[in-house]
């Protein structure tokens, strides 16, 4: 006669089930952290975005607002033939958009920004941790042809505010353009806003 098989325990239906529920449930979140991270622009390639950009010089194409401008250089990772470059450390006053009103500002903004850089040719300095936002810009240092930072120039001008979010090689000398034209009342630091 042959010999009976003993049947192994089985785990219950129940336990299986909890612990693929669990490893789905971890998979989507490493998924969802993934994805998150490269809508952030953490992920994109930033050392191909420091060598592409930093150091560059380049002429500005256009001005969008008082802390965006477009260059001409061509953007390989959105297949423009230009790039949108963010104004890194420095928040403006927004333009009219949307149906929404321009902020008090706003247009000196932009229009202080235009007459700076437009049609100019400025080096661009990129801060190798992070070299894209969160809308797939770049950010970046913009250095005029006189060797000045132009975030410093919106700053003392009262035109922005100094945005220290992010650590950056001139987080003091945004601040104290800042506070300069604070103490001074120009720009939107002035009575009349």
């Amino acid at each position: 006669m042959m010999a009976a098989r003993r049947a192994r325990p089985r785990r219950p239906d129940w336990k299986r089930r909890r612990a693929k529920a669990f490893a789905y449930s971890i998979a989507a979140i490493a998924l969802a952290l993934v994805i998150a991270l490269d809508r952030a622009g953490v992920l994109m390639a930033p050392r191909n975005d420091v060598r592409r950009y930093d150091g560059v010089t380049v002429r500005v194409n256009r001005v969008i607002d008082g802390d965006t401008i477009i260059v001409d250089l061509a953007d390989p990772r959105t297949g423009a033939t230009t790039t949108r470059v963010r104004l890194w450390g420095i928040d403006t006053p927004e333009l009219a958009r949307a149906g929404a009103p321009a902020e008090p500002f706003a247009v000196a903004a932009a229009r202080f920004v235009e007459t700076m850089v437009e049609g100019r040719w400025v080096t661009l300095l990129i801060e190798p941790h992070r070299p894209r936002g969160r809308y797939g810009r770049v950010l970046a240092h913009v250095r005029l042809e006189s060797g000045e930072i132009l975030a410093v120039e919106v700053l003392r001008a009262g035109l922005g505010r100094a945005d220290a979010r992010w650590p950056h090689r001139w987080v003091e000398t945004f601040a104290a353009a800042e506070r300069t034209a604070r103490r001074e009342g120009v720009g939107m630091w002035s009575d009349e806003h």
